[in-house]
């Protein structure tokens, strides 16, 4: 049985809710769907927010999450707050101000299927919704 197919990974949202002059807050959401009989745990998620700008493949955030249990059959949310301080992430996400922005969230999620993980890759292009324009 092909165990990758149990589960898949989607990012929802990301979302920026607090900026100030030395970071900005922000949360990225995941959706991960189970297609197994019974619970599961999402033993980690890692990843990093690219921009698709054209500027070089640069991480800009970094984030991650461990240990969120999975419901049997469902679709579970699992947001993910992010801080922001470096300085060349704050520049390209103070864009955001004004504009909505188009990111690339890449990484990978660990499932935990009891005698085996799965590892589900994922890659997805999202728009960030304009701050001021809310």
């Amino acid at each position: 049985m092909d165990l990758s197919r149990l589960c898949s990974v989607a990012v929802k949202a990301v979302s920026i809710k607090r900026v100030s002059v030395a970071s900005i807050h922000g949360t990225v959401t995941m959706a991960v769907t189970s297609r197994a009989p019974t619970r599961l745990t999402l033993s980690e998620v890692r990843f990093d927010v690219l921009p698709t700008d054209g500027t070089t493949e640069r991480a800009i955030i970094h984030g991650w999450t461990e240990n969120v249990s999975l419901g049997a059959y469902t679709t579970t949310e699992v947001p993910i707050p992010v801080t922001v301080t470096s300085a060349e992430a704050v520049r390209f996400l103070t864009g955001a101000l004004t504009r909505d922005m188009d990111a690339r969230v890449r990484g990978t999620a660990k499932i935990d299927a009891y005698l085996s993980e799965i590892t589900i890759p994922f890659d997805n292009v999202v728009t960030l919704p304009s701050i001021l324009k809310r």
